[in-house]
């Protein structure tokens, strides 16, 4: 990795974007915790497309939890320590994603309990405990 390019500010811009707006990875992280993204240089990023000029070499993986393994939308994932991972890593939550299906998917029984959390929380804080659901 070390012999690749850096990427550009307008690729980081581009990557940021990508990753936002690409589909499936939101409909399976949890409401409340998110899920642990890292961002890596990759050699094999370039899919029969130009992401690599896009993106520069600019490349993602994804897990729900540190007892999973991660999932790359394309290619096999990385394996990476433990270290590597906590200084590569960051937390992304599926409010943001831009794809248009994420709304509907935010609704899935995957959520049910983040949701009536989140409800329950709210009527507690707006005094409304014990009431009907919103």
């Amino acid at each position: 990795m070390r012999q690749l390019p850096r990427p550009t500010a307008e690729q980081r811009a581009a990557f940021a974007r990508h990753v936002c707006s690409v589909h499936s990875w939101y409909k399976h992280l949890p409401l409340l915790r998110g899920g642990e993204f890292v961002v890596f240089l990759s050699q094999d990023v370039n899919r029969g497309e130009t992401l690599s000029e896009r993106h520069g070499h600019l490349d993602y993986q994804w897990r729900v939890d540190i007892a999973r393994s991660f999932d790359r939308d394309l290619g096999r994932a990385l394996e990476l320590s433990g270290e590597a991972a906590r200084r590569l890593g960051f937390v992304l939550y599926p409010y943001a994603s831009d794809d248009a299906n994420a709304p509907e998917a935010i609704g899935y029984d995957l959520h049910r309990a983040d949701l009536t959390a989140l409800e329950s929380d709210a009527r507690c804080r707006c005094g409304l405990a014990g009431s009907r659901p919103l």
